[in-house]
Parts: C-alpha cells; sequence; structure tokens
C-alpha cells in the first residue's frame, strides 16, 4: 500500500528537496486561541509589570449599606479585594450598587482594580441575607 494520496500523479520532491519531515510541534495553546511565534530575535522583548509596592490593608464587613475602601487607602495607585464569604455586588463607574444591581463576586473571587479613579470609585454591597467579608490589599507604584 502506497502513502501517497493521489496514485494518479507521479510522486514530485516537497520543498526540502525531497527530504520528508514532520510539521514542528504546536507553540501555544490552541485550546484557548493563544498563539505564539518565536522570531529569531535576539532583542529583549518589553513586557509591562505592575511595580506595585503594597502597603495597606483592610477588613471590610458588607452589609446592606454599600461601603466604599477606607479613604485613608482610596489614595493609592492599585487594590486586590478577596470575597473570603458571601456572594457581593459591586460597581466601579461611581454608581452605587443594589442586592441586584452591580456586577457579581462569588466567594474566593479576587478583583484587581487599577488606579485612583477605580479605588475611589468602588462601591460593594452584600447580595443576599448574610453580611459578606472583603479582605483588601491596597500599593502604590514605585
Amino acid at each position: 500500500m502506497s502513502d501517497r494520496l493521489n496514485l494518479a500523479l507521479p510522486p514530485r520532491p516537497d520543498a526540502n528537496d525531497g527530504a520528508i519531515e514532520t510539521n514542528p510541534p504546536p507553540i501555544g495553546n490552541r485550546t484557548h486561541g493563544q498563539a505564539v511565534f518565536l522570531t529569531g530575535s535576539t532583542q529583549r522583548i518589553p513586557v509591562a509589570t505592575d511595580d506595585i509596592a503594597w502597603t495597606g490593608f483592610e477588613s471590610l464587613t458588607v452589609s446592606t449599606t454599600a461601603l466604599q475602601i477606607t479613604e485613608a487607602l482610596r489614595d493609592n495607585d492599585a487594590a486586590f479585594i478577596t470575597v473570603e464569604s458571601q456572594i457581593v455586588r459591586y460597581r466601579i463607574d461611581g454608581g452605587t450598587p443594589t442586592a441586584s444591581v452591580g456586577i457579581r463576586l462569588l466567594v474566593n473571587d479576587i478583583l484587581k482594580l487599577k488606579g485612583k479613579g477605580e479605588l475611589e470609585n468602588f462601591r460593594v454591597i452584600r447580595q443576599d441575607g448574610i453580611d459578606a467579608t472583603l479582605r483588601v490589599t491596597v500599593g502604590s507604584r514605585v
């Protein structure tokens, strides 16, 4: 049995002068639509990093009134907010969330806020009948 699919045509050399090579292994993660291509360049590729000095922390108990991050901590450049217990809803557009309006954060979700505007406009409220606990870490660019 022949390896050729079209037996009517004579075999012809491929682009490698007749040397058959297997395809290289895939690069990147095709499942998630990401692909990485190597260019052969030896130059360093600049990568944006979040050089943040994490300097403040607070725990917030979220109840039936929308809360903000404590005023003294809002004058920072970034925040990591972790939901420790119960579902909450938040807004960062300056509006006030309610138990049914706002973006949901589930238990163990982490929200990263960037920029003083997002920290200033962040407001949160609990979704259900039980108070929630948030852990907030803030920092500034170095």
